[in-house]
């Protein structure tokens, strides 16, 4: 990982103003263990608005997306955050998951929203990014979107297993292999060289494990004893109002 990643949070108290930073992490490549020299970091977290704007009209904008130096930096407001929370949007509980935050406010309960939301509902989240990456992959021909397909796949797999996510891209894939999920062998010819171009026939073996993976996703959900869902509202909302209230001086 990057010496420069712990400059990230500086980075980031510097653009946002009088906004208050309540969580940053490190995300994408270099939370995967996919990293290559050239890889940008991805820093994705939640800021709070003084509570004073938003009881206006004119709320302004809940996204703060900026690029400095080598940091792509993406922030959701609170009240955006838990919105999308309860709608089980994968991306907001991935990056509850994520290993070892720059910053946590205790202003959140971030141990407990990561616990509640983790749900078989995930797994259109996972099939879905997935399929994504698959039509990326096939359209960019390269091999980067083809183990970022896998990547999803095996995430999803592992969470409806083992009910919690895991970032070790190379973990997962010791684990599909160790259940029996996958045994291709394909990743071991293009995880070495992400801009390998894939060939015609490696892509029809690809179209294959896909289809294979789908229906073991499903396997693994029906058979896992997470809970079908969690409806948050009352959660969510409680935990924001409290955060607003203890910070109508700001």
């Amino acid at each position: 990982m990057k010496k420069e990643i712990r400059y990230g949070l500086d980075v980031v108290n510097e653009r946002i103003g009088d906004n208050k930073l309540l969580y940053l992490v490190v995300s994408g490549s270099h939370a995967w263990g996919l990293a290559r020299p050239d890889s940008d970091i991805d820093l994705r977290g939640v800021y709070l608005k003084p509570t004073i704007k938003v009881l206006g009209l004119h709320k302004g904008r809940d996204t703060i997306e900026f690029t400095d130096g080598d940091f792509d930096v993406q922030l959701y407001e609170l009240e955006k955050f838990l919105n999308m929370l309860c709608k089980h949007n994968g991306n907001m509980v991935n990056l509850l998951w994520l290993s070892y935050p720059m910053l946590q406010s205790s202003l959140v309960p971030w141990g407990d929203l990561s616990k509640a939301f983790i749900t078989k509902r995930l797994r259109y989240y996972y099939r879905g990014y997935a399929e994504s990456q698959r039509k990326r992959a096939m359209s960019q021909r390269g091999g980067k979107a083809l183990i970022y397909t896998y990547r999803e796949m095996f995430s999803g797999l592992y969470v409806m297993k083992y009910e919690h996510l895991e970032h070790d891209f190379i973990k997962l894939w010791d684990t599909a292999i160790e259940n029996g999920w996958y045994n291709g062998k394909l990743l071991k010819e293009y995880f070495p060289d992400t801009k390998k171009e894939v060939t015609d026939e490696n892509w029809h073996d690809f179209y294959s494990e896909w289809e294979e993976l789908s229906k073991v996703l499903d396997k693994e959900a029906k058979h896992s004893k997470l809970p079908d869902t969690f409806d948050g509202s009352e959660m969510c909302d409680g935990i924001l109002k409290k955060v607003r209230l203890l910070n109508l001086d700001d």
